[in-house]
């Protein structure tokens, strides 16, 4: 996931008004700009961020259920 990405989809949801797929790209997002320009992160923050990732992946194959999943 790059922060760009994470950027736009947050953006693009947020129009859309999928409002759990923008909370969800914005807390990965801010893990990105967190460690940006850092040349090591802990393989817990890995491990978060491709969760993150493949839970949002999870909540666009099925858009009519996005707004109901827990992603906090």
């Amino acid at each position: 996931a790059s922060l760009r990405a994470a950027h736009s989809l947050k953006g693009d949801a947020g129009f859309l008004g999928l409002t759990n797929i923008q909370r969800l790209a914005h807390a990965i997002e801010t893990i990105l700009e967190r460690y940006r320009g850092s040349k090591a992160m802990s393989a817990s923050i890995v491990d978060s961020i491709l969760f993150g990732r493949d839970r949002l992946i999870s909540l666009i194959d099925d858009l009519d259920n996005s707004q109901r999943i827990d992603v906090s």
